[in-house]
């Protein structure tokens, strides 16, 4: 139990501390027997339990944890998302947790919400897969901790907290600049980069674009099978008559800010230059079948090379309705079955990434 870190009857402290892909059958990263732990500023990323507790199992007789300022992201227990699970033998909750960042659409009953946590999040990090668990540009998770908790200068890359980022609204504690949550302090501002006019669309596309936008898009234009296409819109997306995603096409709309592109990622002019035959040796090929569906579909996934790949099922807002990860695949086809019983009818996008590359699909749930 506790895949990086096991303790009984202790006090840790932990500040500024990071746990990423640690695995056990209880506690992917920490197991803790009546501890009275206090953790200020820590990341969970990706860490995975057998049974339960994908970030921490925590046994309780009467003793109290304190959390504040930290990310749980992508991490799962028994294939299921679950950041923390608790045995609780006292009289009352005995974990209390504020200004923190989870997946998790719910916390357990054993935990005092001491406020100002988020749920249901998107991924706030850099490139988790490979370890960078650094802030994306205009994350939730930026400036919205508690500066009370945490008096260090500096985060877990010896850079200087607190950054002031000028780019979103300060929602922590405290006079800024405000602390981020997790351990690393994001150095940079969230720059807006996106044209402010909106966009209209008709011509049938056929090649791999990003209309981006500040304003609005609509669109009555058809994706053609092949054709790799998002629409990022500040305000609304609207699909009128004759908008036609084709099967075989990959297609995601968002509402969100724009944000800065990460120098590692390509430009649109590159990408729209990719060979079919680059196309075919992509590390990572995804078919959904059927698609649209009523209750059941099966996702079919060829992994090119070894590793580990995260499924992730998002509805329109962006929150996470399912996901599932699988630790060091070798490579091969593999299939996993979504059941959509518990969802309204509507669109979703299915996100799969591996340490290589990151495919999005549209999904349709339909009677």
């Amino acid at each position: 139990d506790g895949g990086a870190m096991s303790d009984a009857f202790g006090a840790p402290t932990l500040i500024n501390v990071s746990f990423s892909k640690n695995h056990a059958q209880r506690g992917g990263a920490i197991f803790s027997d009546d501890t009275e732990a206090t953790l200020i500023n820590v990341s969970f990323s990706l860490n995975t339990a057998s049974n339960e507790g994908g970030a921490m199992y925590n046994i309780n007789f009467g003793e109290a944890i304190s959390i504040s300022n930290s990310i749980f992201y992508g991490n799962t227990a028994n294939g299921s998302v679950n950041s923390i699970a608790t045995s609780n033998f006292g009289s009352a909750p005995f974990m209390t947790i504020s200004y923190s960042y989870f997946d998790d659409a719910s916390l357990s009953s054993d935990i005092v919400d001491g406020g100002n946590n988020l749920l249901s999040q998107a991924d706030p990090f850099v490139d988790a897969a490979n370890e960078d668990l650094q802030l994306v540009a205009f994350s939730t998770a930026i400036d919205a901790g508690d500066n009370s908790q945490n008096s260090s200068s500096e985060d877990a890359a010896s850079n200087a907290r607190n950054y002031d980022d000028i780019g979103v609204t300060d929602t922590g504690a405290g006079t800024a600049p405000i602390i981020d949550m997790g351990a690393f302090e994001r150095q940079t501002d969230s720059e807006d980069n996106c044209p402010s006019d909106p966009i209209m669309l008709s011509v049938p596309e056929t090649g791999t674009t990003d209309y981006i936008t500040q304003a609005e898009i609509t669109s009555t234009q058809s994706i053609e099978s092949g054709a790799v296409v998002l629409y990022q819109a500040g305000t609304t997306i609207t699909l009128s008559a004759g908008f036609h995603a084709k099967s075989g096409s990959t297609f995601t709309a968002r509402i969100e800010d724009c944000a800065a592109q990460n120098s590692t990622e390509e430009t649109i002019e590159e990408r729209s230059e990719e060979t079919n035959a680059d196309k075919t040796a992509q590390a990572l090929q995804v078919a959904v079948f059927p698609n649209p569906f009523s209750s059941t579909t099966n996702i079919q996934f060829h992994l090119a090379q070894a590793g580990d790949v995260v499924l992730t099922i998002t509805d329109m807002n962006g929150k996470v309705v399912h996901q599932q990860q699988y630790l060091d695949l070798p490579n091969g086809e593999y299939q996993h079955q979504f059941e959509a019983n518990h969802l309204p009818d509507g669109m979703y996008f299915l996100h799969i990434r591996s340490a290589e590359e990151q495919v999005v699909k549209q999904l349709i749930i339909q009677e």
